[in-house]
């Protein structure tokens, strides 16, 4: 899940350490942009089965949240789902937009090169008392996927290729699941992004010894000195935007984004700051949300 919030001290490479302000760094993840931020997402799959084909496109598609909120197939590819077509050249499905749908943000390709099933194993048994024998076999199929995703522009942001095996004694469904742990290790493959927030602290003046504080990683303590100044001087901008940072470093957003709304209600100068701690919310929803749907897809 969400990894939590990690503290570090960025030191200030001045000589004079006594004149640098400050300041705590807080790296978090956030989600994989170029995939999760697209507005409307493209999916096309080539060289599958019609029913396969359709399973493939939900499961790449939906742990990027967007398949739930609208589907779309095209004619064609809806068309050979209905006549159960094999092979039947392209199949695409659009998530996120309104028919008539634009160009997507972002289209992944999915395209088998190789998928087979063959004998992998053969048992021979003979019932002691009636001699007769039953053959048990096992079969493996497989699967290798050539996955890519371009951006809006054409520009290719990723391209790789993935393999899936599975085994079993029925052969129809081998292929399928083939298939979908190929599809797993692709989603497995689209990891989160780490960023870093820094947040600059008063060097002097009555907030000074919390900045202090919270620098050295005490935050706790920090954070109760700021609260305590607080509640003599509850019209100090600075005050809350220290609370945020120092709610930030403790992971606690929703607290934060409270103390930086008092800031920016008392100085319009912290705007851009209760927008930041919006925006620091919402990332860790959203990538907490693709791993989950990530890791029910994986276990499919």
């Amino acid at each position: 899940m969400y990894r939590p919030l990690q503290l570090t001290l960025l030191l200030c490479a001045v000589v004079a350490a006594s004149a640098c302000a400050p300041q705590i760094v807080v790296r978090r993840d956030v989600p994989p942009r170029v995939m999760l931020e697209a507005r409307t997402v493209s999916v096309q799959a080539k060289g599958f089965s019609g029913d396969v084909a359709m399973d493939v496109l939900r499961t790449v598609v939906d742990p990027f949240g967007t398949a739930s909120r609208l589907t779309l197939y095209t004619p064609e590819a809806q068309r050979c789902v209905e006549q159960g077509l094999t092979n039947s050249g392209l199949f695409q499905v659009v998530a996120g937009c309104q028919a008539p749908c634009p160009q997507a943000d972002l289209t992944i390709w999915v395209q088998v090169s190789d998928s087979k099933v063959q004998l992998s194993k053969e048992e021979v048994k003979e019932d002691s008392k009636t001699k007769q024998k039953t053959v048990k076999r096992t079969y493996l199929g497989s699967a290798d996927l050539q996955i890519a995703a371009e951006d809006r522009a054409r520009v290719f942001v990723y391209q790789h290729q993935y393999g899936g095996s599975a085994t079993g004694e029925d052969q129809t469904p081998l292929v399928r699941r083939a298939v979908d742990r190929a599809c797993g290790h692709f989603l497995a493959d689209v990891q989160p992004q780490t960023v870093s927030d820094t947040f600059v602290l008063a060097k002097d003046g009555p907030l000074k010894t919390a900045g202090e504080l919270a620098a050295k990683g005490e935050l706790a303590e920090a954070e109760r000195r700021t609260r305590a100044f607080l509640a003599g001087s509850p019209n100090h901008a600075e005050a809350y935007f220290h609370l945020g940072a120092f709610l930030t470093a403790q992971g606690n957003l929703e607290g934060a984004i409270e103390a930086f709304d008092q800031a920016a209600a008392l100085k319009p100068g912290f705007a851009q700051v209760a927008t930041d701690a919006r925006q620091r919310w919402q990332d860790r929803e959203t990538l907490r949300a693709f791993l989950e749907r990530r890791g029910g897809s994986r276990a499919q």
